[in-house]
């Protein structure tokens, strides 16, 4: 018995070391417990960040600014654009901010971060309507110089230039929508919007330089305000291409461009009877004296030429439709030329 008990007795070193151990093995199973804790949160973080950016990609989708609004949506000018694109920006760097705190984590556990392919998209996305908006701002003042500017200082071609320009970076951002990827297969509202106003302008320009055709005389304005229903001072500063469409001219464009065209070969007619004048006014006679009394033409073949040549210019010019405001003028020039033809035939007789 005594021998027994000598056999099971601890020594206090091995009593100790016991302890100590127990105490390893309890922190161990304490630090696995903690850590898989962790990994517990880490993933449940992993899959809050996850949801977070599901959440984010879905109303950013829904409601940046992928369309300028009208119709029975409310517009978005350029300044509420860019506001609602920089809030985004600072959304997406909040994203970024939370992905880098959460790697640190997953590191730590060998987890390799998921690409959040979604975030990058809507990053893209924030680029390409920066461009778009960034585009339909300047358009939009290019615009205003033109709509409120006089109308009879309007540079035409520079308007022109300016659309044609705009119509070339408007198809290389629409090449961003081919094929899908990141901006989808359909290019966004907004940028159809900007296509659909620089085409409004390239439709408006003919009717433009019809208005602003030097041809036009009063007698064509009064005709032009009679079948509008309208009146206006096409001669004013306040004659503006806003004040055209106000005035809704745009949907008289046939009228205006047969008139436009009526005034071109009116004109024509108007420089002729200028020509034919100024040709009598400086046409120098050859007179010699004629038995001491009078004078008498030495030659008449000048006079015989410019008579020939006005003739049928005056001929051709009455049987024109377009001859009915100078047809006063016309019969005063044949008579007169008549009576010059005939006081002519007797100088040769």
């Amino acid at each position: 018995s005594d021998v027994c008990s000598s056999d099971l007795t601890t020594s206090p070193a091995d009593a100790a070391a016991a302890a100590a151990l127990k105490e390893r093995l309890q922190q161990q199973e304490q630090a696995a417990r903690e850590l898989e804790a962790k990994n517990d949160d880490l993933l449940q973080t992993l899959t809050d960040f996850n949801n977070y950016v599901q959440t984010f990609r879905s109303e950013f989708t829904r409601n940046a600014p992928f369309d300028s609004g009208g119709g029975a949506l409310p517009e978005i000018t350029p300044d509420k654009a860019k506001s609602m694109l920089a809030e985004y920006r600072n959304q997406i760097a909040q994203v970024r901010t939370k992905e880098l705190d959460m790697k640190k984590g997953l590191d730590i556990f060998g987890i390799e971060p998921p690409e959040n392919q979604e975030t990058a998209k809507s990053e893209t996305n924030l680029d390409l309507l920066d461009s778009i908006w960034a585009m339909l701002e300047e358009w939009n003042q290019a615009m205003d110089g033109w709509k409120y500017g006089q109308f009879a200082s309007m540079d035409v071609t520079a308007i022109e230039n300016s659309a044609a320009a705009f119509q070339k970076r408007i198809l290389k951002v629409a090449k961003e929508f081919k094929n899908g990827g990141p901006h989808g297969a359909s290019p966004w509202k907004v940028l159809e919007s900007l296509k659909e106003r620089v085409e409004g302008i390239k439709k408006l320009m003919p009717l433009i330089m019809d208005l602003r055709n030097e041809a036009m005389r009063d007698r064509h304005w009064k005709q032009l305000m009679e079948e509008v229903g309208q009146t206006f001072d096409p001669y004013g500063e306040s004659f503006t291409l806003e004040l055209v469409l106000d005035l809704g001219l745009e949907h008289h464009a046939e009228i205006i461009a047969n008139l436009s065209t009526a005034a071109g070969k009116e004109l024509a007619i108007e420089e002729t009877l200028v020509k034919i004048e100024e040709t009598w006014n400086e046409l120098t006679l050859d007179l010699t004296d004629y038995k001491g009394e009078y004078l008498k033409l030495r030659s008449v073949d000048d006079v015989y030429a410019a008579l020939e040549d006005n003739a049928v210019a005056l001929s051709t010019m009455k049987a024109s439709r377009f001859a009915a405001s100078f047809l006063e003028a016309l019969d005063k020039w044949e008579k007169s030329l008549s009576q010059i033809g005939r006081a002519s035939c007797r100088e040769r007789v």
